[in-house]
């Protein structure tokens, strides 16, 4: 379901992320659906987006992960757009995910209704979660739900392009240990 991976990342992107296709033979397909994804190693100058292929073709798996890691210090956002299971090189790719689990904090997986196994994950390069609340908030609230957890304020940014969504940050504290996440 390409079209629903496209409205999925078209609401969710934003400005400076970086969008890892695997296999690197499916990026025009992404592309189609997800405009700002165009296949480079640099960034997009609209949407700040940079999309990359992986494994490296014609790199073998030190060069990719040499790649990734200096991506992953340049990119707060990493996506990881999968495309299929089958694959001529499908020890590389697997190899590729693993570094990415290893090296960065997955925060969702989204899996979409496909015959090629489609899935969008979204890997954060820094643990989302603060010893104590930032002192800089922007807009500071006290909203607690269910006597658990307490809104204690949000960020506004600006989307660098009009089609990326508007980046907003939410502060969320526990008011006690809970038993889920």
């Amino acid at each position: 379901d390409f079209v629903r991976l496209g409205k999925h990342l078209n609401r969710r992107l934003a400005s400076a992320d970086l969008i890892l296709v695997k296999t690197p033979f499916a990026w025009r397909i992404v592309s189609y659906y997800v405009p700002a994804a165009s296949l480079s190693d640099s960034m997009d100058e609209d949407t700040g987006v940079t999309v990359v292929g992986i494994p490296l073709l014609n790199h073998g798996a030190d060069a990719t992960f040499e790649k990734l890691a200096d991506l992953r210090d340049k990119h707060a956002r990493v996506w990881l757009i999968t495309v299929g299971p089958y694959s001529s090189d499908a020890e590389r790719e697997r190899r590729s995910v693993e570094w990415l689990n290893e090296n960065l904090y997955q925060v969702q997986d989204t899996t979409f209704f496909s015959h090629s196994s489609l899935h969008a994950t979204l890997y954060t390069s820094q643990i989302p979660v603060y010893d104590s609340v930032p002192a800089d908030i922007e807009n500071p609230l006290d909203v607690v739900f269910g006597d658990q957890i307490r809104l204690v304020g949000y960020d506004v940014g600006e989307p660098v392009s009009s089609h990326l969504a508007l980046p907003v940050t939410l502060y969320w504290q526990t008011t006690e240990p809970t038993d889920t996440r």
